[in-house]
């Protein structure tokens, strides 16, 4: 017996021909990065391979903005698959496939396999929200209730609701006194093999595709680094509430072939807005945290120009080693991406956006606000908008190098 395939058999006629074509429909607010999204698009395709001719897949996507579209389109483009990637409710275009797909004279019959697709939309609300902690939690494998109420985009309070339902749905563990193998000494939550089988089921995974290394977290950080990542939505909520609409974030994700700790996608004051985050942690010399903060920054300053998108790109570390490339960065800032530097200890405090400009700690020669300033930017986010240019401020560091 066959298992279910999770798609839509939809056969379209082209001019004089018709295509077996299978509709995939994509959430691009389920939790899934672009970049393993994408992973499980090819793992359709090959899946359809083993039991079509010459099968093509239209992968229709859900969501707002453009960058989650246009990322996905970039990571399928060298595939040379007969692939079409379009908005929910656009027409399909032959011109949308990275390859011209395969046509028969006829309507091809019916496939010998069930298809079907997992319909997220039709669960009451607080499913869907259960489904949300399940798929934030798939990725991240083990995590305290805080990281998981910030990863899913959710409050602690209800997070203390909603997991105790889950552990009695058995979908996840908890563990009152941590995980002595993996050094966690604080309660928490483990995801069971029950979990991470709804979530693929719920993300429409084909079945037999190694998605594990794919779906999880793509770096490997310290206990302290991957906390804040995590907790990077909850960061960005409380310091700039509703002027950044939060559509989700992913920590430790793969973009490209670069590697953020965290990455934001929302909706800045009604321009659609990346948020990158960098967390250093000082254990490496100031020269090595220099090259790789401007390492990170190239990489984002390059997404944010190839889809012409804002970018607030935020390093998050301790006071002294902000200091260390004071004088020995010259940073390219483009109209459309600011650069802000905090003290990590400052939860949920970040200066107000300049974009074109710094919107950090560089704003003060001697770094004296750090102590005071978090009551000030509370009251005050953009007191730290510069009266001179950051062309003036990039020369005057190229002037005195350290």
């Amino acid at each position: 017996m066959h298992r279910r395939v999770p798609v839509d058999w939809e056969p379209a006629r082209w001019s004089s021909v018709w295509l077996d074509l299978f509709r995939y429909p994509v959430n691009s607010r389920d939790g899934l990065p672009p970049s393993a999204r994408a992973e499980s698009i090819l793992g359709m395709m090959k899946l359809l391979k083993k039991y079509r001719k010459s099968p093509s897949l239209w992968v229709t996507l859900d969501g707002p903005g453009k960058w989650y579209i246009n990322e996905l389109r970039a990571a399928l483009a060298g595939s040379y698959q007969p692939i079409a990637i379009a908005a929910a409710g656009q027409e399909l275009s032959i011109s949308s496939f990275n390859k011209l797909p395969g046509s028969y004279p006829g309507k091809p019959g019916a496939p010998g396999f069930p298809t079907s697709v997992f319909d997220e939309f039709s669960l009451p609300q607080k499913e869907r929200a259960k489904l949300q902690v399940l798929r934030a939690l798939a990725r991240m494998s083990i995590a305290g209730t805080k990281e998981i109420a910030s990863s899913s985009g959710y409050s602690h309070t209800y997070m203390r609701k909603l997991l105790p339902e889950l552990v009695q749905g058995g979908y996840i563990l908890y563990h009152e006194k941590g995980v002595k193998e993996k050094r966690i000494k604080a309660p928490t939550r483990e995801i069971k093999r029950s979990g991470i089988q709804y979530a693929h089921q719920s993300w429409n995974i084909p079945d037999n595709l190694p998605f594990r290394g794919i779906r999880v977290e793509q770096k490997y950080a310290g206990q302290k680094h991957r906390r804040m990542a995590r907790m990077w939505w909850a960061w960005l909520k409380e310091a700039y509430g509703a002027d950044y609409e939060i559509w989700q974030v992913w920590p430790e994700p793969s973009i490209g072939n670069a590697h953020p700790d965290a990455l934001a996608w929302g909706s800045y004051q009604g321009v659609e807005t990346l948020a990158w985050l960098e967390v250093e942690s000082g254990k490496k010399s100031g020269d090595r945290i220099v090259r790789d903060i401007m390492y990170r920054y190239d990489q984002a300053f390059t997404i944010a120009e190839i889809h012409d998108l804002r970018m607030i790109f935020v390093v998050l570390a301790q006071p002294w080693v902000l200091r260390a490339p004071k004088n020995r960065i010259l940073f390219d800032i483009p109209q459309n991406v600011t650069i802000i530097f905090e003290n990590w200890r400052n939860t949920g405090i970040l200066s107000k956006p300049i974009f074109g400009d710094f919107g950090s700690i560089w704003r003060d020669k001697n770094f004296s606000y750090l102590k005071n300033h978090p009551k000030v930017i509370k009251k005050q986010p953009d007191f730290l908008i510069s009266k001179i240019s950051s062309t003036e401020v990039n020369k005057s560091l190229n002037e005195h190098p350290s």
